[in-house]
């Protein structure tokens, strides 16, 4: 049963959605257009009584911007079902709207795109106000940016009137950078200066320190003003944060940094109907390759072999695999050469050539494990092979032949069936080496 149904809303034919449970980050992905941004604004209803109010804006002509549809909540066998009815969202049955608080959550925040920002009035601008800013805020801002310049963020206390619900949401607190000294003057440059990065960051970081545990926070699209690598440290600094303070975090993007690098990945594409699909855990290949370019596409794993003989015979296994159970992760296998120069790639190839989502496994043949292995540790327990293989061994499996060796014994074991086999298939060229 579904936590959130959406009905013929923007470009949402139908959409059955059920919010994650267990704390952490969880990347909410999709093609342009199929319904991140409304499923985020549906959502976050279930927190925010104006949420389709603000995210979901309507006109005076009732030919524009009108919606018809509805979105319906599900919570311990009871629902309420919400729509544009006239002149605004009310539920049905008007008594079920209270069954939103079930769902658990103390808190519900989202953060659409939107640099909003206070701007210090001259008047304000009174440098013994001036306070050094809450240095868990500092260390985040330098987290996340990968530099130590926040380390001279400041605050400053602001008049709050004319400035809104968003200076009550700051505490009528704006933000200044200090830049260093003219004469014995300190210099700083506000918020208007901020680039709209660190606006976003700085606003999020705002609502996360004060959310309590057991909360709900929804983002969306942050990744349009943030470099690559800060993206990927945002997220870590989100994993962290969702761990300690038990929040459930829904990130849409398309980012295929971050793609790469999640583990929770919820994919949403069309059916053939026009409906939308929700797809769970689903593999970062898959989602990528749905909105980006294939030489963006990294696999799900890669498998290092010693040579072809082996990655024939793991493939053949794999392909056994994805007919059995229907799983299909994207998986590259690589000959590197002799054990040791496999075990050696594997080491350097670790954290660097390939993103931490990506799964990497050594295939070793067998004979390594009975033969080369128990001999390393005999008579040269210190070599350089068993230090790297004692670094990734988490990381190696065995296979249970030496491919070439059981090759071998199947020729010499029925050569006659060997032979009618290659002739049959390669029978228009000369086999007589066989």
């Amino acid at each position: 049963m579904a936590d959130i149904t959406i009905n013929n809303i923007k470009n949402i034919k139908r959409l059955e959605f059920n919010i994650p449970k267990k704390k952490g980050v969880y990347l909410l992905t999709g093609v342009n257009g199929i319904g991140k941004s409304t499923l985020l604004s549906c959502i976050h209803r279930i927190g925010y009584g104006n949420a389709f109010r603000d995210n979901m804006k309507t006109s005076i002509n009732g030919t524009i911007d009108e919606f018809k549809g509805n979105v319906t909540y599900t919570v311990n066998n009871k629902k309420v079902e919400y729509a544009y009815r006239k002149t605004r969202w009310t539920p049905k049955p008007k008594g079920n709207s209270k069954i939103l608080k079930e769902f658990g959550f103390n808190n519900v925040m989202f953060f659409p795109p939107t640099g909003a920002r206070l701007y210090v009035h001259n008047e304000e601008l009174n440098v013994h106000k001036i306070r050094k800013a809450d240095q868990w805020l500092i260390d985040a801002m330098n987290t996340i940016f990968l530099t130590e310049k926040f380390s001279e963020l400041r605050t400053i206390s602001i008049d709050a009137k004319a400035r809104g619900v968003f200076a009550n949401h700051r505490n009528n607190i704006a933000y200044l950078l200090k830049e260093g000294k003219v004469g014995n003057k300190n210099q700083y440059y506000s918020e208007k200066n901020f680039s709209f990065g660190e606006i976003l960051i700085l606003n999020l970081l705002i609502g996360l320190k004060s959310m309590q545990s057991n909360s709900l926070l929804l983002i969306d699209e942050f990744e349009l003003a943030l470099h690559p690598k800060v993206q990927i440290s945002l997220y870590n600094f989100l994993k962290t944060i969702s761990i300690e303070k038990n929040i459930v975090t829904i990130f849409s993007t398309h980012s295929v940094s971050l793609i790469k690098n999640c583990k929770n990945i919820i994919f949403l594409e069309y059916d053939v109907h026009g409906n939308i699909v929700v797809h769970e855990n689903c593999f970062p290949a898959r989602a990528i390759g749905e909105i980006a370019y294939q030489e963006d596409i990294s696999p799900d794993a890669v498998f290092f072999v010693e040579d072809m003989m082996a990655k024939f015979y793991l493939q053949t296994k794999l392909n056994h695999f994805k007919k059995v159970t229907g799983v299909i992760p994207d998986v590259k296998i690589i000959p590197i050469g002799p054990f040791s120069s496999v075990v050696d790639f594997h080491n350097q190839a670790k954290g660097y050539v390939f993103s931490d989502n990506v799964k990497t496994i050594s295939f070793l043949d067998a004979d390594v494990k009975s033969e080369s292995i128990p001999y390393y540790k005999k008579w040269e327990p210190t070599c350089s092979f068993l230090q790297s293989y004692n670094q990734i061994k988490n990381d190696v499996q065995f296979l249970s032949i030496t491919p070439e060796v059981g090759l071998v014994k199947e020729l010499e074991f029925d050569k006659t069936i060997t032979t009618t086999w290659l002739k049959s298939t390669f029978e228009n060229q000369s086999l007589d080496f066989i």
